[in-house]
């Protein structure tokens, strides 16, 4: 495993005591690695990906451990399957979860695979896995030490019938995700799951009046966000978000609300923060909030974002995108920071209109791209997803190289007016802060940021109070 910290710099200088320094933008960077190759004979690209981020940076994702191919001769070669396991990575060591049940010997296929959507506070992980012989995906909790009269380890979620995933944990140890109802059932329910001394409780948490329904995101109040559907003829996505409360909250009661009820169908809840504040993908295909009251200077309710409006032409046209697709947010923390994807189109060498995916983060009221806070020359960074965001402000991202392979990725922003992140508010941060002093923090260059400590996207009179807090002139 190969994990590296790397400085964030930006193309910005500014000239000091005579000399010229880089100026840093506000995060520095850290890869989770990969797992071992199971099956060196094939070699396996090394792969991972980051899927949650805890409130003390510990994150839950998957990696490769297999998966690979070579050719004999010029017309014929061996493709080995490519097979997963959940990992977590925390205090700088890549831990492979492992998989329900027994593990197949290296070269035997198929083989069991697991995969990690979620993290609490208590480093406990929920995902889904596979076993061999039935197909179905099973729901797991794993656990770093015995509780809820469980064992350590991966511990298999109950399933209403065939079939189950676990997408969410909170702090009391609550799993949120979705189940089968019958076998032959088209789409899954909305689940909530509860392990009380051993004893799973497993709550079906309804859908709209319709039949279909998914949990994906869970706070520590125990309010569950997801999408509820039904698949009419021709097959058509009728979704929309909801936001189910254990009691009456916001103005509305206990039970699952309908977000979007004044909207056309095709929206999807994906996470809720401690105050109730949903995000998710629109009816558009855009990324949305709900706020339950005005926040971020926005209104209460559903504010969708529409796609032409995010990205400026300048920064289009620096990372050579034609123009914004379509996109979602997957996450929101408790200062309104939201991150997701968004789809770009681009021309291809073949002179065709393609699809590229990148991370996006809302940051200050702004838009941004999650590679816009990498170095460009990182070799991964093509940030292809951005998944989840802590109260910290640390992002969980998964990057990928030229060829297409993928890593595990945490920014984590440095301390409030130390743009050089030294870990220290000296005079070269000072310089900085007066180079930024009387204009905004800027969509295309987001270099001033740090200098921005009221967060109120300007660096201004405003911003001079707490930065000579925090300045130490050493």
């Amino acid at each position: 495993m190969c994990t590296r910290r790397l400085f964030i710099g930006s193309a910005t200088a500014i000239m000091l005591l005579g000399g010229v320094t880089s100026w840093a933008q506000t995060y520095t960077l850290e890869e989770i690695g990969a797992l071992p190759d199971a099956t060196p004979a094939i070699p396996t690209p090394p792969n991972s990906s980051a899927s949650a981020i805890n409130a003390n940076g510990a994150l839950a994702g998957t990696s490769a451990i297999s998966g690979g191919f070579v050719w004999i001769t010029p017309g014929h070669g061996i493709a080995e399957p490519w097979n997963t396991h959940a990992v977590l990575f925390a205090d700088g060591a890549l831990q492979d979860l492992g998989v329900l049940g027994e593990d197949a010997p290296p070269d035997e296929f198929p083989r069991p695979t697991s995969f990690a959507w979620g993290i609490n506070g208590l480093r406990q992980v929920v995902g889904d896995a596979t076993i061999v012989g039935d197909g179905y995906y099973r729901a797991f909790l794993w656990l770093p030490e015995p509780d809820y009269g469980l064992p350590a380890g991966m511990t298999e979620v109950p399933r209403l019938t065939v079939q189950a995933r676990a997408y969410d944990i909170n702090d009391d140890g609550v799993v949120v995700g979705e189940s089968r109802l019958t076998p032959g059932s088209l789409g899954p329910r909305a689940v909530r799951w509860e392990a009380i001394d051993g004893e799973w409780i497993i709550t079906d948490l309804g859908s709209l009046g319709q039949e279909y329904s998914i949990a994906y995101g869970i706070n520590n109040l125990g309010q569950v966000t997801g999408s509820a559907t039904i698949i009419v003829p021709p097959f058509q996505n009728n979704s929309h978000a909801f936001l189910w409360l254990p009691e009456p909250a916001y103005g509305l009661p206990a039970g699952m609300n309908n977000l979007t009820s004044s909207l056309p169908a095709g929206s999807i809840g994906r996470d809720v923060n401690e105050l109730g504040q949903v995000v998710g993908r629109a009816p558009s295909w855009t990324p949305f909030i709900w706020l339950p009251e005005p926040a971020y200077g926005l209104p209460a309710g559903i504010t969708q974002f529409p796609a032409e409006s995010m990205f400026t032409p300048q920064v289009l046209a620096e990372y050579g995108f034609l123009g914004t697709v379509r996109g979602e947010f997957y996450a929101v923390n408790n200062a309104g920071v939201a991150v997701g994807n968004m789809e770009f189109a681009v021309q291809l060498p073949n002179g065709n209109i393609g699809l590229a995916q990148r991370g996006i983060v809302w940051l200050n009221g702004h838009f941004y791209l999650t590679q816009q806070f990498l170095p460009p020359d990182y070799e991964f960074a093509n940030v292809i997803r951005t998944e989840d965001v802590n109260d910290a402000g640390q992002i969980a991202a998964a990057g990928a190289d030229a060829e297409g392979n993928g890593r595990g990725l945490i920014l984590t922003p440095v301390l409030a007016g130390d743009c050089d992140a030294d870990s220290d508010v000296d005079a070269l941060d000072y310089a900085g802060f007066a180079a930024c002093l009387g204009g905004p923090v800027s969509p295309i260059d987001p270099s001033c940021a740090c200098s921005d400590l009221d967060v109120d996207a300007d660096v201004d009179l405003a911003d001079y109070a707490p930065f000579q807090v925090a300045f130490t002139g050493s």
